[in-house]
């Protein structure tokens, strides 16, 4: 029975090299042919997103952990915008000395600036009215107690809504 075995042994080990052979032959041909090219396919479903990579932050600049060590520090801080227009251009402590002030506002608008010369407001030193165009302040009035215009100053805006510059008349 030894030599039976023996042989069903041979016999199984020689076809598995001749199935394993014809497989080899077979994967070469596929690998050799070339058929005409096929339509394109359809675009795939979005996949999920992935989880946030490691990152490193000092100051205004990032860089991002790569498969071989940390990327580059980039700045992601943009240019300095424009220097902006110089504050009014009054007489430095020429309200400072009034003890005392009223707001007056017009549906939710700051319209006049009343200064007294009192700290009981019963003697007005100088009124401020604001003029309005289309919502924008436009205009400032400054007058005396006897109401005479003593200065006006003029703002004017840029296309974009920003001051643009304010004009002492």
């Amino acid at each position: 029975m030894s030599g039976y075995i023996k042989t069903l042994n041979v016999a199984r080990q020689a076809r598995t090299a001749r199935l394993a052979a014809e497989a080899l032959d077979r994967a070469k041909f596929l690998a050799q042919a070339k058929g005409d090219k096929g339509e394109k396919g359809d675009k795939g479903d979005t996949g999920a997103t992935g989880p946030m990579p490691d990152h490193q932050w000092r100051g205004s600049e990032l860089r991002f952990q790569k498969p071989k060590g940390w990327g580059q520090w980039v700045d992601l801080r943009g240019p300095s915008g424009p220097v902006g227009l110089p504050g009014a251009d009054g007489t430095p402590g020429d309200t400072a000395s009034l003890p005392a002030k009223t707001l007056t506002y017009s549906a939710g608008v700051l319209s006049e600036v009343l200064l007294f010369a009192d700290a009981g407001k019963t003697v007005l030193a100088e009124r401020r009215t604001m003029i309005y165009d289309a919502g924008r302040l436009v205009e400032i009035q400054y007058r005396d107690a006897a109401d005479a215009l003593i200065k006006a100053k003029n703002l004017s805006y840029a296309a974009n809504g920003s001051l643009e510059s304010v004009v002492t008349a």
